[in-house]
């Protein structure tokens, strides 16, 4: 559990055995800091704002001043005649740098967000890209630090299935030694003992134990998804994270994975926080819906209320979008 502040949500019980939420997000707001301009922009900028030093040593060139502080080297500033990086204390290439990387600007992603996620439920995060429901999941995990509100959970080993399984687990390294990993890290289990649990679970999400002296890059995009859902759940978490976790594999596939998951969830007693921008697959998945737009949650309910009977126009807009017919389907 991680506290961000002092105000607890009343509803919120820290006794793990008592509490019937997993997982409450109250009052989250959350960004990043983004450049201002590129680096040519930030010399151009200290061109203009040092009129000092302009004359002597600029970039366009300068006729008097190319003696002291050019690039083809000042006998007077820089005794070894290599380019001038600190000789010349007006115009030299240090002074015209300054600036660059500084002045970043903060971007509001997430804005106010407050949710409760119960115990072996899958809730569903819809929205368009962009919207802030990836930097969601990266700050209730901690990968990204909120600038304000409280993120309270129970989960012990709170875990992510990310979009692109490629990405996400290490290319030189075989999928046994990576099922092996968390394992090791926790500690407590011998070698025999870890080889044991990582033949469980390969069994478990549907693969051969063959496939475990394989490498990544050697697997189908179905098996690599299916190894890093199996990374995820070797320590055995309550709250597994989803991002996306089929939208990168073909129709087929993805209907497999959503038939995984679903079974994972019934049999491991998971809390699922599921990810999509797809109102079909969330649908079929989630016991309820939170729909988000620019960093808010604009709707929150049962599936079927909030597919039946949306409220807000951008869900109305949403599926309508995705061809869902709200009356009859």
């Amino acid at each position: 559990m991680r506290q961000m502040n002092e105000n607890h949500n009343e509803n919120y019980n820290e006794n793990p055995d008592e509490n019937p939420y997993v997982l409450s997000v109250r009052g989250l707001q959350a960004g990043y800091k983004k450049r201002k301009g590129s680096l040519a922009d930030s010399l151009e900028r200290n061109l203009k704002d040092n009129p000092e030093g302009n004359p002597k040593g600029n970039l366009k060139g300068n006729p008097k001043g190319n003696p002291k502080g050019s690039l083809k080297g000042n006998p007077e500033g820089n005794p070894e005649g290599n380019p001038n990086l600190e000789g010349n204390p007006k115009g030299s290439l240090k002074r015209r740098h300054n600036g660059a990387g500084k002045g970043k600007k903060k971007t509001e992603v997430l804005k106010n967000i407050s949710f409760d996620l119960k115990r072996g439920e899958i809730l569903g995060l819809v929205g368009e890209s962009g919207c802030g429901k990836s930097t969601l999941a990266k700050a209730v995990l901690g990968i990204i630090k909120a600038d304000s509100g409280e993120i309270l959970h129970t989960s012990v080993h709170p875990q992510m299935v990310f979009q692109d399984p490629y990405s996400s687990l290490n290319p030189v390294k075989r999928i046994g030694w990576l099922l092996e990993e968390p394992l090791r890290l926790k500690g407590g289990f011998t070698k025999a003992e870890r080889v044991d649990k990582v033949k469980e679970m390969v069994r478990r999400v549907g693969l051969d134990e063959g496939l475990l002296n394989r490498y990544p890059r050697q697997l189908s995009g179905g098996q690599r998804q299916r190894a890093a859902i199996a990374c995820a759940l070797m320590l055995s978490p309550k709250l597994l994270i989803a991002d996306e976790p089929v939208s990168a594999l073909d129709v087929t596939i993805q209907a497999q994975i959503i038939e995984l998951l679903i079974k994972l969830h019934r049999e491991m007693g998971l809390s699922v926080l599921f990810i999509s921008h797809d109102l079909r697959v969330v649908y079929r998945m989630c016991d309820r819906v939170m729909i988000m737009k620019a960093g808010e949650i604009i709707e929150e309910g049962e599936t079927k209320q909030v597919y039946f009977e949306p409220q807000h126009a951008y869900t109305k807009l949403l599926l309508h979008a995705a061809g869902i017919d709200t009356e009859n389907y």
